[in-house]
């Protein structure tokens, strides 16, 4: 067992994955795919095997979805995703226990918020419009934002271009291993949420329970209870 740890480090701005690390919205985007993918051809796929290529893998939607239809299938499909998506969101997400008060803590010290996620900025707004209940994040770095996807490090390379802030100000909250690869190889601090799966980040947490955000001389600290 990991001997629990206090980590202390100055923050300027928190990053944020949407699914899975916001809140545990992967199995109702797989739900939604295989609907669309149903409606469309009447073909269904197991949605542990959508995880395992497109979470845990680095597969797109797209490119996994082409082994169950034809090329001419997917505008159809991707149309009746995003059709659905919101409704199977706004039925089963909540957020991450302590994320509400970690953004209320982050916005009285003025830390910035910036969501980077693999999926599309409809998707995003879609969760911004429905469970998640604080302010608009100053950014979002979605799929179609930067030239490559996770793992690459591109997306969070964007993200610090746009918050304009140091990378050592920047501390990042992700749960799978692409995620984690991109912000490490961006050169951000990254916390890995869960502890279902193996450590993958150098510091992990069960929940954003085990986090919180002070100020000393108007510096803003991270204090993080890693596992």
């Amino acid at each position: 067992m990991t001997q629990e740890q206090l980590l202390t480090m100055p923050v300027r701005a928190l990053a944020f994955d949407v699914d899975g690390t916001i809140a545990d919205t992967d199995p109702i985007h797989a739900e939604a795919w295989a609907r669309a993918l149903e409606s469309v051809n009447c073909r269904r796929f197991d949605l542990s095997d959508y995880l395992e290529a497109c979470i845990n893998g680095a597969m797109t939607p797209q490119q996994f979805l082409a082994g169950y239809c034809e090329p001419g299938d997917w505008i159809g499909i991707e149309t009746e995703k995003r059709r659905i998506y919101p409704g199977l969101l706004a039925q089963r997400a909540s957020l991450t226990p302590g994320l509400v008060e970690l953004l209320a803590e982050a916005r009285s010290a003025a830390v910035a918020i910036a969501i980077v996620s693999s999926s599309s900025r409809e998707s995003v707004r879609a969760l911004l419009n429905g469970p998640w209940t604080a302010a608009p994040p100053n950014i979002i770095v979605a799929r179609a934002d930067s030239p490559s996807a996770k793992p690459s490090p591109e997306p969070y390379r964007t993200a610090v271009r746009l918050l304009n802030i140091p990378e050592k100000f920047i501390v990042v909250f992700e749960d799978s291993a692409s995620g984690i690869s991109s912000a490490e190889s961006a050169g951000l601090t990254c916390i890995q949420l869960g502890l279902e799966c193996p450590a993958l980040a150098k510091y992990r947490i069960k929940d954003f329970r085990d986090c919180s955000i002070t100020s000393s001389d108007r510096q803003p600290f991270l204090t993080v209870r890693t596992r």
